[in-house]
């Protein structure tokens, strides 16, 4: 990831770069089939039968202009790898995956895909596997430009502040 430093100073691009993380249940608004184990990791309990058997876990608090990104790292994929990283509203049911309904926008990790508040997704980047790194973030209006390999430009009002850019950040074990 790299900044650009033209307008802020060292000390806010330091406390930009050391975001909090969320790591217990109390940090997570809602969950689904989820549970946390050993701080930090999310780990799927549901039996995985049906397009409607999904893990569901939506942060407490949504990104702003200080906290913009998170990231996941795939430990186990599972068979197929159904594993998605996005944005959806607060209300988003957690019987569906990010991206596929109205009000979300999510990458899917088993095809690759991008997914726009439908179920019908756009290529997008690789298919991923067990150590891949996924990253989700957003860029406002009148803030800080990034550089990031790829990127979508919808446009989203998450919490009241209009988004100019989804970024999802890809790194795959090679």
């Amino acid at each position: 990831m790299e900044y650009e430093f033209d307008h802020l100073s060292q000390k806010q691009v330091y406390d930009d770069m050391v975001m909090a993380v969320d790591s217990n249940e109390e940090d997570w608004c809602r969950m689904h089939d989820i549970v946390i184990t050993n701080g930090q990791i999310l780990e799927y309990t549901g039996h995985g039968l049906t397009i409607l058997d999904v893990g569901f876990a939506q942060a407490r608090n949504p990104l702003n202009t200080t906290f913009h990104y998170f990231e996941i790292q795939i430990i186990d994929p599972g068979e197929n790898c159904y594993i998605a990283i996005g944005l959806t509203q607060k209300d988003y049911p957690k019987n569906r995956h990010p991206g596929w309904d109205e009000g979300s926008i999510a990458y899917h990790a088993d095809d690759g895909k991008i997914f726009i508040g439908s179920g019908v997704g756009e290529d997008f980047g690789p298919r991923c596997q067990k150590g891949d790194i996924l990253g989700c973030g957003i860029s406002f209006a009148n803030y800080v430009n990034r550089c990031f390999s790829q990127e979508m430009v919808p446009t989203l009002v998450l919490e009241g502040l209009k988004c100019q850019k989804v970024v999802f950040i890809l790194q795959w074990v090679c």
